[in-house]
């Protein structure tokens, strides 16, 4: 899953709903930057990847913040599928 958030916090995925045929996700902030450390005001494009529970049958992945599907990737990013 691809989003665009700030450089500084670190961010995961989190299922919010596993009924197929539609998964529900949710990009949440997994450590917050360090107290008092300048962060510079830029946001950039991220990855995060999530194991979803089934193979995904017809159905979809919605992100919850913005009620859109998200494009469903196979394989290991960045890694040899075979």
């Amino acid at each position: 899953m691809f989003f665009t958030a700030g450089i500084c916090d670190k961010y995961g995925v989190r299922v919010e709903e596993a009924a197929p045929p539609v998964v529900k996700l949710r990009v949440v902030v997994t450590q917050t930057a360090e107290p008092g450390k300048a962060c510079p005001q830029l946001v950039k494009e991220q990855q995060a990847t999530v194991t979803l529970p089934g193979p995904m049958t017809g159905g979809g992945v919605v992100d919850t913040a913005t009620g859109e599907q998200v494009p469903v990737q196979s394989g290991v990013a960045g890694g040899d599928p075979r």
